[in-house]
């Protein structure tokens, strides 16, 4: 770091900050909310309160700061605009400007293979293309370059909902106006093809309006459900009248689902030298204090499923995944109740500081609503199913650009994160009803209640304590007249 802030921390004099402590932390204040639209959302405050995870204004974030001082340890502002490997000037500001160049060069450190490299793979050699697209101007008068450019239209179709006719109309209009020398795409199409090299696309998969069954595979091409025969498009007057095809327009589904394939967002971990480094953490990286459980594969479930499959074990590159869900509202709660489930997949072969960063948690599947989606979840996650199978079965050919070689690159499910409600969806287990607990089932000592109409768990603790303890016989601390007892819990 080029600056020295152990002013952060050194400041302050008998409970209160000195006048260089209050001037720099003045100057810090203002550094986080020349962020664009930092004064309208608010920032993370780094106070030894908030700790970086609630966000305030820029009053409340003074009144912490001087208050509670610095949370431990934050000499890198990664969260207010400052990158790892640099510290900017307290008097930056942060334009809004395109960076698409910039992120895709630090991605990848721009290594693109050379001759005495072994081939990279097809999707590999896409995406470093991509790369010397970023660095190429539109014409030769101008610096922005055509990706930055076309990233910048798309995006300008999305928020304005434009149809592709009226974006190809308009993509007319801007090449009028450009020279004759100009590389910007002509069309959508070509538009498309260009950010397509990304490899990051997604599926829209139409679903049963009920949640019974996915219209893929086998059955694309059908318009009904198989198990309650609900149509799979939405009826109109118009397409029941026309009897011809020509005329009829495009059917919309009652529900889609959205699929993000998590297979070339893998294999782009390996596309980056120094990411492609760092995936192998789990099985190189140093330990200071072995005894110390600081990453999952220092767990008892890591080192069995290594001693279960060994030759698995042997590659450091294949990849241990977690699956995390869970439910929430885009809408106000003003509206109409709506329920919309994400899917999230982590990979755990990055170091602890890397495992859970936002950027390392690929969102995989968008489950739509209205109502959450039950016992019939395992019929959305059929496409991660089948690439998680695949990954376990046979693998795909990746290139690694820390070794320079491709290798096949295997993954399968290490275990899933969370709350109560969604474990009973994802492992299938009711969490209701007598048997709700899925390691004690009907071990505990929950009882009915008969006005409630539902199963109680109160007073289900005296029997997890000691055999000699004086509260199992209690008549009236707990339930009156109710002595707890159970011997093989506590064994």
């Amino acid at each position: 770091m080029s600056e020295d802030r152990r002013w952060m921390y050194e400041g302050w004099n008998n409970g209160k900050p000195n006048i260089n402590w209050v001037r720099k932390t003045y100057d810090f204040v203002n550094r986080a909310f020349s962020i664009p639209n930092a004064e309208r959302d608010g920032v993370l405050c780094p106070c030894l309160k908030c700790a970086n995870y609630k966000k305030q204004n820029k009053r409340e974030m003074s009144i912490h700061l001087f208050k509670n001082g610095f949370m431990p340890r934050y000499l890198v502002w990664i969260e207010h605009g400052e990158r790892v490997n640099e510290s900017p000037a307290l008097d930056e500001t942060f334009p809004e400007i395109d960076h698409w160049d910039e992120m895709l060069t630090d991605m990848v450190n721009f290594h693109q293979p050379s001759v005495e490299d072994e081939a990279a793979t097809a999707a590999a050699n896409n995406f470093y293309e991509l790369l010397k697209a970023s660095k190429e101007p539109v014409h030769k008068e101008t610096t922005m370059s055509i990706l930055s450019a076309v990233t910048h239209l798309m995006s300008f179709k999305t928020q304005h909902n434009m149809s592709i006719s009226a974006y190809d109309t308009f993509l007319m209009f801007v090449h009028d106006l450009l020279p004759k020398d100009s590389k910007l795409p002509a069309t959508f199409s070509e538009s498309k093809k260009l950010l397509s090299s990304l490899g990051m696309p997604y599926e829209k998969i139409d679903a049963c309006v009920n949640g019974c069954m996915l219209f893929r595979k086998e059955n694309k091409d059908k318009s009904i459900c198989d198990y309650c025969n609900e149509p799979r498009y939405v009826q109109t007057n118009s397409q029941e009248n026309s009897k011809d095809s020509e005329t009829r327009s495009r059917p919309i589904a009652r529900k889609v689902l959205r699929y993000l394939p998590i297979i070339p967002r893998i294999q782009r971990l390996y596309l980056a030298e120094e990411s492609a480094k760092q995936m192998r953490y789990h099985k190189e990286g140093h330990c200071e204090n072995p005894e110390l459980l600081v990453h999952p594969s220092d767990g008892e479930a890591w080192k069995s499923f290594d001693r279960a499959y060994p030759r698995f074990a042997e590659e450091p590159r294949n990849v241990h995944l977690g699956l995390c869900t869970d439910g929430f509202t885009p809408f106000s709660f003003g509206t109409a109740p709506y329920s919309c489930w994400p899917v999230f997949v982590t990979p755990y072969n990055l170091p602890p500081g890397m495992c859970m960063k936002k950027e390392n948690i690929f969102l995989s599947l968008v489950i739509p609503g209205p109502e959450h989606p039950g016992k019939n979840l395992d019929v959305y996650m059929q496409p991660l199913y089948d690439d998680l199978q695949k990954l376990w079965d046979e693998g795909v050919v990746t290139y690694d650009s820390y070794t320079k070689k491709t290798f096949r690159l295997k993954s399968y499910y290490f275990w899933s994160l969370s709350d109560f409600p969604a474990l009973g969806m994802v492992s299938g287990h009711s969490t209701h009803g007598k048997f709700a607990c899925p390691v004690c089932l009907g071990g505990l000592s929950a009882f009915w209640l008969t006005n409630g109409t539902k199963y109680c768990w109160f007073d289900c603790h005296r029997q997890f304590l000691p055999a000699e303890h004086a509260f199992h016989r209690s008549l009236k601390g707990f339930r009156k007249n109710k002595q707890i007892f159970n011997p093989l819990l506590l064994a």
